[in-house]
C-alpha cells in the first residue's frame, strides 16, 4: 500500500502508533530470513479495526483504501483469541499510571454492577433481588 490516502477520523496518529507498535506482532519474513512479505502493514490493519469500531461497518463494507476484510477480520480474531488486545490495553494503562506519578498496578478499586431488562430470554438471564429486576447484568471495575 505504498499510494497514500486519505484520513479517517479514527486513524492511529503517529504518536499512537508509536506506543502500539511494540506490542503488535510484526512480519516474520524479512530480508535476512526470506519468506513473502507482508502485503497490507499492521498499522493499516489496526486502522481498518478501528474504522470497523468507530463506524460500526460490516466488514465487507470497509473502504477500498484500507486493507480487505477477509485480512481485517483474520487478524482481528487472532489477536482477540490470543489476548493481544488485553495485553496493549494492560501495557498502554500501566504507562499512563507511570506518567501520572502512580505505581503501575492499581492498588485500591471499585466495583459496581447494573441490572438491565431484556427483551428475549437468554441463558444469561438472571434476577436481581435487591430490584426486584430480571435481566442480564453488568459489571463494572475500574480502579482509583
Amino acid at each position: 500500500m505504498s499510494v497514500q490516502r486519505i484520513k479517517y477520523p479514527s486513524d492511529l496518529s503517529q504518536e499512537d502508533w508509536e506506543h502500539i507498535k511494540p506490542y503488535v506482532s510484526q512480519a516474520k519474513s524479512s530480508k535476512t530470513l526470506g519468506g513473502r512479505p507482508e502485503k497490507y502493514p499492521k498499522r493499516e490493519i489496526l486502522n481498518a479495526i478501528l474504522y470497523l469500531i468507530s463506524s460500526g461497518c460490516r466488514y465487507c463494507d470497509l473502504p477500498h483504501d484500507l486493507p480487505p476484510g477477509g485480512i481485517v477480520w483474520k487478524y482481528f480474531n487472532q489477536w482477540s483469541e490470543s489476548g493481544r488486545f488485553k495485553y496493549i490495553n494492560q501495557k498502554l494503562r500501566q504507562q499512563v499510571r507511570v506518567q501520572r506519578g502512580k505505581t503501575a498496578q492499581p492498588s485500591v478499586s471499585i466495583i459496581d454492577s447494573q441490572t438491565t431488562k431484556n427483551v428475549r430470554i437468554t441463558k444469561n438471564t438472571g434476577y436481581d433481588a435487591g430490584k426486584k429486576t430480571k435481566g442480564r447484568q453488568r459489571h463494572l471495575l475500574t480502579d482509583t
